[in-house]
């Protein structure tokens, strides 16, 4: 089985190659359309091959979805909130939001990567991300996200994993 896939009703320069489906998986990038073809052969020219079913099944991305963190305070005294930072990818299309929380979720601010929290509040804060598509053939990736904070008193040791 070959497929090969575009977003144009018919199929044009802009479709994808004809691609070998081994395995039952379909290669070819997603697009709106799907076109498949079946490669018949036999080497008894007594027997014509025949094909009693084919299923093409597919999945797409839900248009939204969050992720919420508990709410996180150091066990060391805190002496500052200094930033957010986060690692993701937004393909056209799609987007990701952060919130922060300082009261268990009650209310919510934005932040971005790289902002200064230094003016924020010294208690437990929550992280929400808000991963958003409006393609659902595309989705945005979440690496990682972190608050880099500074605690009082001197440190006994370092240790990098």
């Amino acid at each position: 089985m070959e497929t090969r896939s575009g977003n144009a009703s018919v199929p044009d320069p802009t479709w994808s190659l004809w691609i070998s489906a081994d395995g039952g998986i379909v290669p070819s990038p997603p697009a709106r359309y799907l076109q498949w073809r079946l490669l018949l052969a036999t080497t008894n020219g007594s027997r014509t091959p025949s094909v009693t079913g084919l299923a093409v099944s597919y999945t797409k991305y839900a248009s939204h979805g969050e992720i919420e963190t508990t709410p996180f305070l150091p066990s060391e005294p805190l002496y500052h909130w200094r930033s957010f930072v986060a690692d993701h990818s937004t393909p056209a299309s799609t987007s990701i939001g952060y919130d922060l929380s300082f009261d268990n979720g009650a209310t919510w601010v934005p932040v971005a990567h790289g902002q200064n929290l230094t003016a924020y509040p010294l208690q437990s804060v929550s992280v929400r991300a808000t991963l958003l598509t409006g393609d659902t053939l595309v989705t945005p990736t979440l690496a990682s996200f972190a608050i880099v904070f500074e605690v009082f008193g001197a440190r006994d040791a370092v240790v990098v994993t």
